[in-house]
């Protein structure tokens, strides 16, 4: 009940601050931006799709986000870099095409207000949802978690790497409490 800035509201995923943000900026800027990114999934432009209404799968999710860890440039997801023979000859490299299609000023923002998600200095009303693996963290990422009943995910990057990692059924069943942390802590580990 106190004004809060959007960095906060980020590192504490207050929604209610993702849902103004949407209504004030207009919900067809968010599907608009999200699509601009190389998110290819259908977005209703409602107010909750900033709570992730929408449902991506986690590629989706990584062409959007690699979006924001190349500095607003856009890059098409692939798997392998490069296949060499046993002498060394390259029989395949991944050429990459870049475009640049977010404002870097604005992405680098961003991106600095995502790195308060383990950020102890956020600790308010609430901690920020990625509190309890900032002790495993050696390198700066920007990190954002998401949850429902029935599953829980953790995305982090920095300009080197891009990870995602989901915890849940895909049943709808719903999980324990536990899969928060199970899923933060798989991250952290494996990024680092």
């Amino acid at each position: 009940n106190k004004p809060i800035t959007m960095a906060a509201a980020l590192a504490l995923s207050d929604n209610i601050f993702a849902v103004k943000t949407n209504m004030y900026l207009g919900p067809e800027t968010l599907v608009e931006l999200a699509h601009r990114a190389g998110i290819e999934g259908n977005l209703l432009a409602i107010p909750s799709l900033a709570l992730g209404t929408s449902e991506l799968s986690m590629i989706d999710y990584a062409r959007g986000y690699t979006t924001f860890a190349s500095g607003g440039e856009k890059k098409d997801i692939h798997f392998i870099n490069k296949v060499e023979d046993l002498e060394g000859n390259i029989l395949y490299e991944w050429k990459n095409k870049k475009d640049l299609v977010l404002n870097p000023n604005y992405v680098y923002i961003l991106n600095e207000m995502m790195n308060n998600s383990y950020n102890s200095k956020f600790i308010s009303y609430n901690s920020p949802t990625a509190l309890s693996i900032s002790d495993k963290l050696t390198k700066k990422y920007a990190i954002k978690s998401g949850s429902t009943n029935n599953d829980y995910w953790l995305i982090g990057y920095n300009p080197d790497i891009l990870m995602m990692v989901w915890t849940g059924n895909d049943n709808n069943k719903e999980v324990e409490a536990n899969y928060s942390k199970i899923s933060k802590t798989i991250w952290a580990d494996t990024v680092e």
